[in-house]
């Protein structure tokens, strides 16, 4: 006797529903697989995503993937700037105040650092463009710095 009793009386089986009940266990592990696989990937480009109560901290590394010569990187952030550095001399290439767009000059991941904190409730975000176009999903950091102000729930 299965643990996994699916009864039908009441409404139609679902096709997946099928598959557990006569693939089996495993097959769990094949649907949690393929719902994984089948998600968005995470972005993260401004406090449009992260919310303004997660305020970022000038220690946060960022890294902005520049996929095709002729990129542009823009920066939007309250009353700060944000450095942008080579990804082959890490040297600094830029440095530009909010509302400031720069062109990009090689291809690769560049390291971006904004110049001090940000309060919650500041906004920011960094925007790749091709040809006007905007480019999701090139911003990423390996440890965000945050700072959420308080632990009282929002």
């Amino acid at each position: 006797q299965s643990t996994w009793d699916f009864s039908w009386r009441q409404s139609p089986p679902v096709p997946w529903l099928i598959c557990v009940r006569y693939l089996g266990m495993s097959s769990w592990v094949l649907m949690a697989l393929v719902a994984v696989l089948l998600t968005a990937p995470a972005r993260a480009e401004g406090t449009a995503e992260l919310g303004t109560t997660q305020a970022l901290r000038s220690s946060t590394q960022l890294y902005i993937d520049i996929l095709q010569l002729g990129e542009t990187i823009h920066w939007t952030g309250t009353s700060r700037k944000l450095q942008i550095y080579s990804p082959s001399t890490n040297g600094l290439v830029a440095t530009l105040n909010s509302g400031q767009s720069w062109t990009s000059t090689e291809v690769g991941r560049y390291r971006a650092r904004i110049d001090s904190d940000f309060s919650p409730g500041a906004t920011w975000d960094v925007t790749v463009r091709r040809s006007g176009a905007v480019r999701l999903g090139r911003l990423m950091s390996t440890s965000w710095a945050l700072d959420a102000g308080s632990f009282a729930s929002s």
